[in-house]
């Protein structure tokens, strides 16, 4: 969910606020096998819990003089959080180490992680003969660098934060429109290269 608010807070000039809200569950069942020779008999105890997390972001669109038009926004990291996975079994007859009375085994995983962003854009109204012609650029810097994957790690080969780019023409009269748009989003994976002689030893 996203709620947002923007206004005009002078004659050049409006800003926006909003949150992200992301809401997630905490599961745990506790399975109880009366006879382990007989698995189809199972009693499953199950406990949930909702949480959430939230992640503001915020806008402006600035006009100096007619026809220009400056933007730009800016959104905090968000995620759906951290699941982590705990198991604890026990077994008839088991040696366990230590104090413990269960074998245990865990391990976790974040799931939609979305890092920090700053775009920019800027445009200007042209009169064309009764047209508008609009003339756009803008530009997105990701902070892929701090990329976690979906087991809570930081990928083995390190990600890079990235710049994408938008460019294109618009012409538009009180009864039709056409647009012309061009986008450049590199990837934030740094491309696989093949060791080198020295590497290989």
């Amino acid at each position: 969910m996203a709620f947002a608010l923007g206004g005009r807070v002078s004659n050049f000039l409006s800003l926006g606020l909003g949150v992200a809200v992301t809401t997630y569950t905490v599961t745990q069942n506790r399975v109880f096998v009366p006879d382990g020779t007989d698995p189809s008999a199972q009693i499953i105890n199950s406990k949930m819990k909702v949480g959430g997390s939230a992640a503001p972001y915020f806008s402006f669109v600035a006009n100096p003089f007619k026809g220009l038009n400056l933007t730009g926004t800016f959104h905090f990291p968000t995620n759906t959080g951290v699941v982590e996975l705990n198991n604890e079994m026990q077994v008839w007859n088991w040696e366990y180490e230590g104090d413990k009375k269960y074998l245990e085994a865990s391990s976790s995983m974040t799931a939609g992680y979305q890092p920090i962003k700053f775009s920019g854009g800027i445009y200007y109204d042209f009169d064309f003969r009764g047209y508008k012609l609009t003339p756009m650029g803008s530009f997105e810097w990701s902070r892929w660098s701090t990329y976690v994957n979906r087991h809570g790690e930081k990928p083995t080969d390190k990600w890079k934060d990235t710049f994408s780019g938008s460019w294109g023409f618009h012409l538009r009269n009180k009864d039709r429109k056409a647009a012309i748009d061009f986008t450049f989003v590199p990837s934030p994976c740094l491309l696989y290269t093949s060791p080198s002689p020295r590497d290989r030893t």
